[in-house]
């Protein structure tokens, strides 16, 4: 016997709550991106090599560029590729580890998320409803939950990857 899953724990009317929690999980002062900035705005090297996969660093980045691909993709799908453009690229967050830093990624994730959200804010139910392809059908509201996973997950990765791989002892 298997268990049909619902698609998302969100849905249409749920817009507002799902765009204040994608930027929480960025800037509330737990269990967030902000946290764990400010664990090591210090020292940043604790963090390693943004383009080394694996490291706090690259998960960090990797936040961004994922974040990036699906809110272009979402938006695209949605049926407003002009507004997928006013995001940058996912590969745009990737400078030499010289250039990079935590803050630096943040204030873009943020940057990004207000943008995005301001375009969910001016979308209709049907538009949020409407399913198109990434990978399988899915919609609006299913991508807004896998976005906002998607960040804590990594968020998650970061804190554990300098409290386990940077910090000595």
């Amino acid at each position: 016997m298997t268990t049909k899953r619902p698609t998302s724990i969100l849905h249409t009317g749920s817009a507002p709550l799902a765009a204040r929690l994608l930027r929480a999980a960025i800037i509330e002062p737990w269990e967030s991106v902000d946290q764990v900035i400010e664990s090591i705005e210090r020292d940043s090297a604790l963090l390693g090599d943004p383009t080394r996969e694996g490291t706090g660093a690259w998960h960090l980045r990797h936040i961004v560029e994922v974040f990036r691909l699906h809110a272009r993709t979402v938006m695209a799908g949605a049926g407003d590729p002009a507004a997928a453009a006013t995001l940058p690229p996912p590969e745009a967050s990737i400078p030499d580890a010289a250039e990079w830093s935590p803050r630096l990624a943040r204030d873009e994730l943020l940057a990004d998320v207000e943008t995005f959200c301001a375009w969910l804010a001016a979308q209709s139910d049907d538009t949020l409803s409407e399913a198109f392809n990434y990978g399988r059908r899915v919609d609006v509201m299913t991508m807004l939950s896998v976005m906002l996973q998607h960040i804590t997950w990594h968020a998650a990765a970061v804190h554990y990857w300098r409290k386990w791989k940077a910090s000595p002892g």
